[in-house]
């Protein structure tokens, strides 16, 4: 294992009172994450939404082991209140004694799978995310994530569909229009990711750049790879072959979603619905999902275990890559910061 001493600083809202803030500091010192913390109020000048802004805050050192500056950094995501943190962690020198006193007092407990696949609560701010949603030029390794997520999301849907026992609840209406209307499951899925933009005129909704190559991506890798996907006679490869899809599914959500370039037509038309109403959004995402999987079992789209599981299974999934993400994310963005 390597020595040293790690220093990791983030910020608190200005508005929280000190307990709040010296409860919330003091927490990682109690469960061995960090051996010492330090804390003060600061006055934050900063550029947002083009005017320049300044605000009082609660800056937080934490201080540990160089070995445990990975879980030190993801607890602090875990807990801290803001979707968009700063967290920054580089070296200190230090005296040998010293370093061994903080070493003793955050013992090295490697994180474990348990750990890793803890779902996450918000969509993480990785190294890749684009600070602006509505960014036309984004970074080419923001790019590459998204397109890439969303081909990994468009084969796991071509998954479900040659598995033969049950689409998603939308792949199962745009199999339904696809049928009745002669197109093919891809080219029905894109017209449906059409008519749901339609839909975001009313609520205000903006698209993004991710937006539009998610309803493009999709809908293509779907035509593309359903074909090149063997259908299973055996009722165990088909159920094998929607958990893949899922898997595939939750992976391509996780990296999409993470690169905030704008959410999927579906997502956006759901989360803006909820914007507007008031109403919870797990009960806007229900009503919409039984109402489109309704209409499709009646255009004569597939309905089956598949769909049953993926209800089930998807939002436990996609939490815990979410949460792989943004460990992998916030990882090799604090080993840049080392380095520095």
């Amino acid at each position: 294992m390597e020595r040293g001493v790690c220093l990791v600083q983030t910020t608190l809202p200005g508005d929280w009172l000190e307990p709040i803030a010296a409860e919330w500091a003091t927490g990682f010192v109690r469960d061995k994450l960090a051996s010492c913390v330090h804390r003060n109020l600061v006055t934050s000048v900063y550029h947002w939404d083009g005017s320049l802004e300044s605000s009082d805050e609660w800056r937080i050192q934490l201080k540990t082991s160089i070995n445990n500056k990975d879980k030190l950094v993801s607890e602090i995501q875990k807990r801290h209140p803001f979707d968009t943190p700063q967290i920054l962690a580089w070296l200190a020198e230090s005296t040998d004694e010293y370093a061994s006193w903080v070493e003793g007092e955050t013992p090295f407990v490697a994180m474990g799978l348990s750990d890793y696949l803890r779902p996450a609560t918000k969509v993480p701010t990785t190294w890749w995310s684009s600070p602006n949603p509505m960014s036309l030029k984004p970074k080419p390794s923001t790019m590459t994530i998204l397109i890439l997520g969303e081909f990994l999301f468009g084969l796991g849907d071509a998954m479900l569909i040659a598995a033969d026992i049950g689409n998603t609840p939308w792949t199962v209406l745009a199999q339904g229009i696809a049928i009745q209307v002669d197109l093919t499951v891809g080219q029905a899925t894109f017209l449906v990711s059409a008519l749901v933009l339609l839909l975001w005129i009313p609520i205000k909704e903006v698209p993004g750049l991710g937006t539009i190559l998610n309803a493009m991506i999709i809908a293509v890798t779907i035509d593309l790879t359903v074909p090149l996907i063997p259908q299973s006679e055996s009722y165990a490869i088909s159920l094998l072959q929607v958990f893949i899809g899922i898997l595939l599914i939750a992976i391509g959500s996780s990296m999409y979603l993470t690169a905030n370039l704008g959410p999927g037509p579906r997502d956006g038309w759901m989360t803006g619905i909820q914007r507007v109403s008031g109403i919870p959004i797990g009960r806007v995402r229900i009503s919409i999902e039984v109402s489109v999987l309704i209409i499709g079992i009646f255009l004569g789209g597939k309905f089956g275990i598949g769909t049953i599981l993926f209800a089930i299974a998807i939002g436990p999934v996609v939490a815990s890559c979410l949460a792989i993400a943004g460990r992998i994310g916030s990882q090799n963005r604090t080993n840049l910061n080392s380095q520095q």
